[in-house]
Order: structure tokens, then C-alpha cells, then sequence
């Protein structure tokens, strides 16, 4: 059965934070959340640049949102004609 991708919810992204504060591998939060150890690696990786800086949950929600809502205005744009 093929599991349709869902976007991660505030709650997991929460989740994360906590797990992460508390030192817990990527594989353990993995687990926990039942999601891939790719999909967590992948948003930590991308919020979190430099190891100095810690995952932001709110943070992470509020710009991915962003970028998705950007994401589908570009895919509207793209669809008119060239004149």
C-alpha cells in the first residue's frame, strides 16, 4: 500500500524540537513520529544551518508556509501562455 506524503503538521515539527533538545538520534525521532529517517534529516537539515543554531519548530512551520503558498502562486503564473 502507498502511503500518500503529507506535508510535516506543527505538531511533529514540535515534536522534533523537543527530541532534539534532548539529544535523540534522527532515527529515534523517526520512529517515534513514524515517519522516514530521510524526511526528518531533510527538515532538520534545511532549517538548521549552522550547528550553533537549534530547530525552531515555529520557526520551521512559518517558512515552510510560506514557501509553499509561494510555491503554488509560481505554478499559476507558469501556466499562462507566453505573449
Amino acid at each position: 500500500m502507498d502511503k500518500k506524503r503529507t506535508r510535516l503538521k506543527l505538531e511533529e515539527r514540535v515534536i522534533i524540537q523537543t527530541l532534539l533538545a534532548e539529544k535523540r538520534s534522527i532515527s529515534y525521532i523517526a520512529d517515534r513520529l513514524e515517519r522516514n529517517r530521510s524526511s526528518i534529516h531533510r527538515e532538520v537539515k534545511k532549517w538548521v544551518v549552522n550547528p550553533k543554531d537549534k530547530y525552531d519548530a515555529k520557526l520551521a512551520q512559518f517558512c515552510a508556509d510560506d514557501e509553499y503558498k509561494n510555491k503554488r502562486n509560481l505554478d499559476k503564473i507558469n501556466t499562462y501562455k507566453k505573449l
